[in-house]
């Protein structure tokens, strides 16, 4: 008795009565989040309209010598996922064979429950645009022309021939929805994403290229990226062959130096080789561990302002960061470029709250990168 009475931090049954409490925690999260309406998913329509299901997801399994998937294979695909059994997705025809063939990678992702916050299945995904639509068609523009300027740094879009090039056709195409200002897609506006903030500072954030420790560990803030000059599937049998999930495929080729992150490529490094939350890792371990933020970058209100005249998105969502319960670090903005998909953050920006400690953090300007 004595020794459950030491355990429990000397009072009978605290244990036992936490055990409850924690139990009648999750009771009520679990009942709130089911009182959540289930919405209804919408679809384009594409895979009913069409009878190649040209406009549906479907690498790795097998196509004929244009592209277009094994109907067969396809319908498989479709009730693997409905029947959600990894014996299900074993059935799945796959394009490849051999020790090169490429998987599918973790399939039954989607099927996992979230025990934290509202399911993934309670959570609306609005269709993407139809595969005949000029909307996607002006997407595409601007995703191929992405892949010609992946080595344009950054800071050299408003001189380079390629960018100013890419802003004057992206600016001509009525249905393309990415950012203007005044109505032109520009070089500050060129390749950036959709949410609040996007356009405003520089593309990359600076919590990318400040160096930081990590425990013992001094990270520089530099990354390994690729060899610039270097072009993919340019030819329709390497097309073909990466549909199919059919390797080999050819290795990038590593720079020697490790570089800060400057232009598309490295961008796309970043996300090839990203880890689980390591950037939402990063961006906490640098905010936290500084008392001193007078080169992190954050708009004025003038900034502010003249995005409002021009158009541009102006709405703020907030991540707090908690940092041994000491400072509190409010990012304002989350940018997203595209990349490739748009969810690759760009810029963030910081406001200051006042420390437990007496300080505060700074806001200035003229300390950006």
């Amino acid at each position: 008795m004595e020794a459950h009475q030491e355990s429990s931090g000397g009072t009978p049954g605290t244990g036992a009565d936490r055990v409850l409490d924690s139990y009648q925690v999750r009771v009520d999260a679990a009942r709130a989040q089911a009182s959540v309406p289930v919405p209804k998913q919408m679809t384009n329509g594409d895979e009913q309209n069409y009878q190649n299901f040209i406009g549906n997801f479907h690498k790795g399994l097998p196509h004929n010598a244009l592209g277009e998937v094994n109907p067969a294979a396809y319908r498989l695909l479709v009730s693997a996922a409905r029947e959600g059994t990894a014996a299900a997705f074993e059935r799945v025809l796959l394009g490849g064979t051999g020790p090169d063939l490429v998987k599918l990678v973790n399939p039954l992702a989607g099927m996992a429950f979230d025990l934290e916050g509202t399911d993934s299945h309670q959570l609306a995904i609005p269709p993407i645009p139809s595969v005949a639509s000029k909307e996607l068609a002006d997407e595409a523009v601007e995703l191929y022309w992405q892949a010609l300027c992946r080595d344009v740094n950054f800071t050299d879009y408003a001189t380079d021939s390629r960018t100013i090039t890419a802003a004057a056709e992206l600016s001509k195409l009525k249905k393309f929805n990415g950012p203007r200002d005044k109505g032109f897609v520009t070089a500050q506006t060129l390749f950036r994403g959709f949410t609040a903030g996007d356009v405003i500072g520089p593309y990359v954030s600076q919590l990318m290229l400040k160096p930081f420790n990590y425990g013992p560990y001094a990270m520089t803030g530099q990354i390994s990226t690729y060899m610039p000059d270097i072009d993919y599937m340019t030819k329709q049998a390497q097309w073909l062959a990466c549909q199919n999930g059919q390797g080999p495929f050819d290795l990038n080729v590593l720079d020697p130096k490790p570089r800060h992150v400057r232009n598309g490529r490295d961008y796309t490094v970043y996300v090839h080789k990203t880890t689980r939350l390591q950037s939402r890792l990063v961006r906490q371990v640098v905010c936290t561990s500084r008392r001193e933020t007078r080169s992190i970058w954050r708009p004025s209100a003038h900034d502010h302002d003249r995005a409002e005249e021009r158009g541009l998105p102006t709405g703020s969502g907030r991540i707090e960061f908690y940092g041994g319960g000491r400072s509190i670090f409010q990012v304002r903005y989350l940018f997203c470029p595209p990349g490739l998909s748009r969810r690759m953050p760009a810029a963030s920006l910081l406001s200051g709250r006042p420390l437990v400690n007496g300080g505060c953090v700074r806001d200035d300007t003229q300390g950006c990168l």
